[in-house]
């Protein structure tokens, strides 16, 4: 891909986008699962305490929940290989092997994979968590210890469930059709807010203050 001219990477890639698009309005809902839940729950299932408490409710859900996920990465992917160079003679002879893929091929051509429905932007922003307040009727070791005690029960789970949601955002998959809606809402209303400048400025008209004449030297 990286080897065509702007042209026909801008052609293709377009082709590629549209089709996405059509495909994604009438994928599996359950590629839209909120992923910050679903990795909660794995933690909760998988932990050393559910195991000691109730073996038989011990699992791994994670790795049986995004197994959709992994399936539609590779169906997708080599319907935007096929997408992209479909008018391509050269390529054209290669599609009839696709349906006999092996795995090992099969996870090579996920890696060009791309979901144009998932938050691409490098979110800058951050979260503080507050420290516990300083008790001045305890004395130094004490407050120490309880310093230690809330950063375990407190601090640690919540800087955990932070993480786990900045990683899991980036891979969050939209409905493509409430994203368009939600698209389009928002251009309808910067071109009302763009008519209602240019109607504020007509009404008021130009202003600026008098042009002083030139002092006499």
């Amino acid at each position: 891909m990286c080897n065509d001219d702007v042209d026909t990477y801008e052609r293709r890639q377009g082709r590629v986008l549209a089709r996405f698009n059509e495909r994604a309005t009438n994928r599996d809902a359950n590629l839209e699962t909120d992923l910050f839940e679903l990795y909660q729950k794995d933690m909760k299932e998988t932990s050393v305490a559910q195991f000691m408490l109730d073996p038989a409710s011990f699992k791994t859900h994670a790795e049986g929940e995004t197994r959709v996920f992994r399936e539609y990465m590779v169906k997708e992917a080599l319907e935007q290989y096929r997408d992209y160079y479909e008018s391509d003679a050269e390529e054209a002879g290669f599609f009839q092997y696709l349906g006999n893929l092996s795995n090992r091929d099969k996870i090579r051509f996920s890696e060009i994979f791309t979901d144009f429905s998932e938050f691409k932007a490098d979110s800058k922003d951050f979260m503080m968590i507050q420290k516990r307040e300083h008790n001045p009727e305890l004395s130094l070791f004490s407050n120490l210890v309880l310093d230690l005690v809330d950063f375990k029960d407190r601090v640690r789970p919540l800087a955990r469930d932070i993480a786990l949601m900045d990683v899991t955002r980036g891979y969050q998959k939209t409905n493509v059709k409430e994203s368009e809606a939600q698209r389009e809402e928002l251009v309808k209303t910067l071109r009302e807010i763009e008519q209602e400048v240019e109607t504020q400025i007509l009404e008021e008209g130009y202003s600026s203050r008098e042009i002083e004449a030139p002092k006499k030297k």
